[in-house]
């Protein structure tokens, strides 16, 4: 019911009335509960959110679903926002794909689910697809979203996400994007720690210096 309200406001341009005083607070307590759920024994509560497709959504709808949410312009007493822009519903489906996977192994029929729906819906590929369409636009927050999506996928150490990557020369076009852009890599390596030391870990592998 949220995120249907959620998603009212933002298609009405009524978002800075509706959202400003309560997105952060709401947001955390979806997440904080979310997580509560994947860290606890209980399998009942977990397999609720499978039979009632929350899971599936997270690949079907909110993965893909890039509604921005813009307060530039909202004037009010607040002299510094931390946001002027963001992708309300996929940023929180990037952070419950992140709880899924720092804890997989207490829920381990959820990342299962997840990774059947990122199999069944291509989200992998929509993603790199969305990546090289941008390319010309690097600062851009959907590219960006992009990466972080790639990075947590990388963190999951998961075989078949990982094949999916290579079988698409997705880790080639990451490593490469990375590498050749020195202006940039400190910033990526700030933000996307997990593709770095990915990266940096092959190739120790491959240098015969290592070997």
């Amino acid at each position: 019911m949220q995120y249907r309200l959620l998603e009212f406001f933002i298609k009405s341009n009524t978002e800075n009335i509706h959202i400003l005083n309560n997105y952060v607070m709401e947001t955390n307590i979806r997440l904080r509960t979310f997580e509560g759920i994947m860290r606890n024994d209980s399998e009942i509560l977990k397999e609720d959110l499978i039979n009632t497709k929350v899971i599936q959504n997270i690949t079907r709808r909110y993965l893909m679903d890039l509604t921005m949410f813009d307060i530039t312009y909202y004037k009010n007493k607040v002299k510094f926002l931390p946001f002027r822009r963001c992708l309300p519903f996929k940023n929180e489906a990037l952070a419950m794909t992140q709880i899924i996977i720092w804890n997989k192994v207490t829920c381990d029929r959820i990342f299962k689910d997840l990774v059947v729906g990122f199999g069944k819906y291509q989200n992998i590929l929509r993603e790199f697809e969305l990546l090289k369409d941008l390319k010309k636009k690097p600062s851009s927050y959907i590219y960006l979203s992009c990466l972080v999506f790639f990075d947590i996928i990388i963190q999951s150490n998961d075989d078949k996400m990982l094949f999916l990557m290579k079988e698409d020369n997705i880790m080639e076009y990451l490593e490469n994007l990375i590498f050749n852009n020195p202006k940039r890599y400190q910033s990526y390596e700030k933000y996307f720690p997990n593709m770095i030391k990915y990266f940096d870990t092959a190739i120790d592998v491959l240098d015969p210096e290592t070997m």
